[in-house]
């Protein structure tokens, strides 16, 4: 998206009107103090493996932040973090998925990442489910679609899957109202279900590797905002590959099933497997630093406002 985007401009660049010089002599002045070799310096610098990633709340991030801090002290800023120094302290929450975390489908141990992967956020260290496994289809109830995926089944305690996209035909602002997150989730929840599995839920472009791989890292949060007041429920995101030994056995395979359901076909069913949850995570407080400087104006009106240039220096 963000190349796309890029393009897009330049396109527009190219075809525009013909541009001028417009900037001021001040202005010639300070970006002619903009250094390609000050640029790659100080990259190279954060990219090397002295600075392990700069994760939040760990030492390679504070080592960076001391770097940062030593630069502005340098371009002559002055400090604006705590005690007079150029760091301002911030608390942050960290959360991840231990090696311990196992589901279970009938006989079949289900592979964290290759298979399967839990969606944040992670507001307990221990997290024991185990049910029935129920296939919603679409998990839709609408009276203006004229469709119920949940008729005749009970959802109570059972870890249900339900399908991302929609069927061919469909009113397309129905189906939007009637699959919103808030409708299809509460509705489901709402019955009583123990879990809830999202398949066919990502693209050609953001394939289930590269979402996994990204929600499977170590998640970073304030730790002022405020936790649910209530234990959530697990959820999960599953490949195709995880479908197919959840239906292994059935009347019919998940490929068969989706290309049903895709043709409008009603393919609730309870899969009558039984399925055990055992999510375990380390979570913990930790402490990251902003890095704040400020270049004091020279004009004696202006000077009271301010103008904030930010970045972040753990990406």
């Amino acid at each position: 998206m963000p190349s796309s985007t890029a393009f897009a401009w330049q396109g527009g660049a190219a075809t525009g009107s013909k541009r001028t010089n417009t900037l001021t002599e001040a202005e010639r002045k300070a970006t002619g103090r903009i250094k390609l070799e000050t640029i790659r310096e100080i990259t190279t610098k954060l990219s090397s493996k002295e600075f392990e990633g700069r994760g939040t709340g760990q030492p390679g991030a504070d080592k960076a932040a001391a770097y940062l801090a030593d630069l502005f002290s340098k371009f002559g800023l002055k400090p604006a973090g705590e005690n007079g120094a150029f760091l301002q302290q911030i608390k942050f929450r960290s959360a991840e998925i231990l090696p311990e975390t196992s589901v279970k489908v009938g006989d079949i141990q289900l592979k964290q990442r290759e298979d399967y992967v839990v969606l944040p956020p992670y507001i307990s260290e221990t997290v024991d489910v185990s049910g029935g496994l129920v296939f919603v289809g679409y998990g839709v109830v609408s009276t203006e679609l004229k469709r119920d995926d949940l008729a005749g089944l009970d959802l109570k305690g059972k870890i249900v899957i339900m399908l991302g996209g929609q069927p061919d035909g469909v009113d397309a602002a129905a189906w939007r109202t009637a699959t919103s997150p808030q409708v299809r989730t509460l509705n489901i929840l709402g019955r009583g279900a123990a879990a809830l599995i999202f398949a066919n839920a990502t693209t050609s472009q953001q394939p289930f590797a590269t979402v996994a791989n990204y929600l499977s890292r170590r998640r970073v949060s304030l730790a002022s905002m405020p936790l649910p007041t209530s234990q959530a429920r697990p959820v999960f995101l599953v490949s195709d590959g995880a479908m197919e030994k959840m239906f292994a056995g059935g009347q019919s395979t998940y490929a068969q099933t989706l290309v049903r359901a895709k043709a409008g076909e009603n393919v609730s069913q309870d899969l009558n497997k039984p399925t055990t949850v055992a999510l375990r995570f380390k979570i913990s407080e930790t402490t990251s630093a902003n890095v704040v400087g400020v270049l004091p104006g020279s004009d004696a009106k202006l000077k009271e406002e301010a103008v904030v240039y930010s970045a972040h220096y753990d990406a």
